[in-house]
């Protein structure tokens, strides 16, 4: 019976693909962790080179359409919030824990990285979106609703918002549960994409690079 042949994609031997680990149409040698890791690492960097391609595209498109004034409310909004608020608050808080779970990185089991969460959603208050006290680093498992506390009585909101009140005190707690609902107009968030770019090119300039 013929033995069928494998090229590692990492070191380049040709070995017996009993001996290969396979997925799809890549395979590298089986018991060569180096191989893996090597591997691994240029899968990960193809998939980073492609995002940032994606967004150099989206960058490029919101802009052109921003010159030209044909740029919409909606599309205007989530550029501010994606590209611009949500790395700021990242950055503001680097080196905090979870508002929610309380914990740092190196304490969150399967930690796969930190979001921009909202105390109020941007569901429900549209108009607390940019808000810097509604909006802190939280853990994905905590944004998306994995909840890693549920063996704590607390949900993860009762838990954002206690977390919250220590940080910022109960007053300001209040005043965003009492806000009033306000719709942007797009001259305001002209106005707010310049506010938060000049705020993220600051912390940028202190060395707080994600």
């Amino acid at each position: 019976m013929k033995v069928v042949h494998r090229k590692c994609r990492s070191c380049g031997a040709k070995r017996p693909v009993q001996e290969m680990l396979i997925n799809g149409l890549r395979a590298v040698c089986g018991d060569s962790l180096e191989c893996q890791q090597s591997e691994a690492i240029k899968l990960i960097n193809k998939a980073r080179e492609a995002k940032d391609r994606e967004y150099k595209r989206e960058t490029k498109r919101i802009k052109e359409k921003y010159k030209g004034g044909s740029t919409s409310i909606r599309e205007l909004t989530e550029y501010i919030q994606r590209r611009i608020f949500n790395v700021y608050i990242k950055l503001r808080d680097k080196g905090k824990p979870c508002i929610s779970c309380g914990k740092h990185e190196h304490e969150i089991k399967n930690f796969r990285g930190w979001h921009a969460g909202h105390y109020l959603s941007v569901g429900a208050r549209k108009d607390l979106r940019f808000n810097e006290d509604n909006c802190h680093a939280q853990c994905s498992g905590c944004n998306l609703g994995e909840n890693h506390n549920k063996a704590k009585e607390a949900t993860t909101a009762q838990r954002y918002r206690a977390n919250l009140i220590d940080r910022i005190g109960e007053d300001k707690v209040l005043v965003l549960e009492s806000y009033n609902v306000h719709k942007y107009t797009y001259d305001e968030l002209i106005g707010i994409k310049e506010y938060f770019n000049k705020k993220l090119k600051k912390l940028k300039s202190m060395g707080n690079e994600s």
